[in-house]
């Protein structure tokens, strides 16, 4: 009796394992008709099944059927892209090597297609969504440990981006958790390499109070960027903060002299002594000339040794300008109309004229290698041109070269016009 009765499952077995071949055939025929629903409909009950859930022809099936959900716009509402996906997925599973290529074109779309959520919902603010979105970019691009589409050119620049912009969007959302991993991970990847990664570790390190970590982080992002203002700041803002800046300085100077040919240590020294002299907050310090006095040496040393750096030029040129707005601002001050007033307005006028004479030529030299270029510049190279320009129109109008002034005029507010709320109204 117990014979009969396995006999008789193994047929019904067999009749139900039969049946869901047939509903993969029959969603076959309703794909090749054009009837998408139905066609889902039917390999949405083979896959469930116990005697087909594991045959890659039925995901595959599943897949393609979705994927072309995906491509007509009156049933893509919902991305059927992210079931297509997970079908895939289930056939590389399941069997590796089944109908590969065609496999590997419908992951390709399905990532392509997260790729662009992903953006959206970045500049949609919805950095939870962005960085969900971008992990699973990466899931696909990294399949079979990187080897699935090693061959398949700019798949590893897409998955390094995203990867950048998933970390991105988790560090704006305050999810250090997730986002450490992935810029520790990337920081050093050619393909997406930017100095704004070590800012991004620099200040989750900062926020966990990780001291050790965050300096060793400093110290490595300014071996790698050491003309980096953010990463510039970031140390001499630690250093003020635990009343070390001494300590700073003094190494600084230390390295300095006993390497009087390096233009990057001269210029580190001297766009540090500048934000002493001009602090953000605050009011202008005591010792403020001796300030300056330091950072124009070492900013000289560093153009003797790279003249045409226009990033030396344009902070040097931008101490000397702010030295001069220093003057400006003190006789505008002035409201009296008595001899003495007279002759303090006309004293100061004169030093302001000649420190804006003397920062001409730097920010001159900023703005003609700029200009050419003003459509493809950095975002760093914007803050400068644009700064550059507010200063020199500023300073044509004093010395009365109107053409000049009124040009800028005109090229700041088409600037400002395509970089909209990116830039204030004064120089650095």
């Amino acid at each position: 009796m117990k014979k009969i009765i396995g006999i008789v499952l193994t047929i019904i077995m067999s009749v139900a394992a039969n049946g869901q071949k047939q509903n993969i055939q029959s969603a076959s025929n309703y794909y090749r008709e054009k009837d998408l629903s139905k066609a889902l409909e039917y390999i949405d009950k083979a896959v469930v099944d116990p005697s087909t859930e594991k045959d890659p022809k039925a995901w595959f099936m599943k897949g393609v059927i979705l994927s072309a959900m995906q491509e007509d716009a009156k049933m893509n509402a919902n991305n059927p892209y992210v079931d297509a996906v997970k079908a895939y997925m289930k056939v590389v599973s399941l069997k590796a090597d089944y109908e590969k290529e065609s496999v590997d074109v419908g992951l390709l779309n399905g990532l392509f297609h997260y790729y662009n959520d992903g953006i959206k919902a970045y500049n949609d603010n919805k950095y939870d969504l962005s960085f969900s979105l971008m992990k699973e970019v990466v899931n696909i691009a990294t399949l079979d440990n990187n080897k699935r589409f090693q061959n398949r050119k700019g798949i590893d620049t897409i998955a390094a981006d995203a990867k950048w912009i998933g970390a991105y969007s988790a560090w704006l959302n305050q999810k250090f958790d997730d986002a450490l991993p992935i810029l520790l991970e990337i920081k050093t990847n050619p393909i997406c390499k930017k100095s704004t990664i070590y800012s991004c570790i620099i200040d989750i390190y900062k926020k966990q109070n990780k001291d050790k970590e965050f300096l060793a982080t400093l110290d490595e992002a300014k071996k790698a960027y050491p003309n980096d203002d953010a990463i510039r700041t970031e140390e001499l803002n630690y250093y003020i903060k635990t009343g070390q800046q001494d300590v700073l300085f003094k190494k600084l100077e230390e390295s300095a002299t006993k390497e009087p040919n390096n233009d990057v240590l001269s210029f580190d020294l001297a766009t540090y002594y500048q934000n002493m002299a001009f602090p953000k907050k605050g009011k202008k310090p005591d010792n403020y000339s001796e300030l300056v006095a330091k950072a124009e040496t070492y900013f000289n040393n560093s153009l003797r040794i790279s003249p045409e750096n226009s990033d030396y030029h344009y902070n040097y040129g931008a101490l000397i300008y702010n030295e001069g707005i220093v003057f400006n601002d003190a006789m505008n001050a002035i409201t009296g109309t008595s001899a003495a007033d007279m002759k303090k307005y006309e004293d100061l006028k004169k030093q302001r004229d000649a420190l804006f004479d003397k920062s001409l030529p730097h920010l001159e030299k900023v703005y003609n290698k700029l200009d050419p270029n003003v459509a493809t510049l950095k975002p760093e190279e914007k803050g400068d041109y644009y700064s550059a320009m507010v200063a020199l129109k500023q300073i044509y109008a004093i010395q009365s070269k109107l053409k000049e002034s009124a040009e800028m005029k005109r090229k700041i507010d088409t600037f400002k016009a395509a970089n909209q709320g990116m830039f204030s109204p004064t120089a650095k």
